[in-house]
């Protein structure tokens, strides 16, 4: 006979049967983005922070610090929002993967460099193109 799924109710099929995912289904690399996200954010901010007191201590202009406390706060607000049922848009989200990259130019950030490539290529996969396009048409 055919069981049912614990998680979405969907019925399974037996051992042989592969059954494609339901379109509704929130693809899992969302949440990868989502945690990058968060993290990339706190990088950003932390190296805000070191900014400011490098500013002090050596002299620094203090240009930068406004772009990488946007970067940390935008970057972890959207990481947040896209663990919930709401996901950004995909321009935010792809806006958030560009200026972490662009981060690694201004900071010397490799982690949120590395962070914001391998987003946008989870960004680029169909299901979550598709998933992040059903979600902003239905709000």
């Amino acid at each position: 006979g055919d069981r049912q799924c614990a998680a979405c109710g969907s019925l399974l099929g037996g051992p042989a049967t592969v059954l494609a995912r339901p379109q509704w289904h929130r693809p899992p690399q969302l949440n990868t983005i989502g945690w990058m996200m968060i993290g990339g954010g706190s990088v950003a901010l932390v190296l805000c922070v070191g900014e400011f007191f490098a500013g002090f201590v050596c002299c620094v202009p203090f240009v930068l610090i406004p772009f990488s406390l946007f970067l940390g706060i935008f970057a972890t607000v959207n990481g947040i929002q896209l663990q919930g049922t709401s996901p950004p848009r995909m321009g935010v989200l792809r806006t958030v993967a560009i200026m972490q990259i662009v981060h690694c130019v201004a900071f010397f950030d490799v982690i949120n460099l590395v962070l914001g490539i391998v987003t946008i290529n989870m960004l680029n996969d169909p299901e979550v193109e598709a998933f992040l396009s059903k979600a902003s048409h239905a709000t």
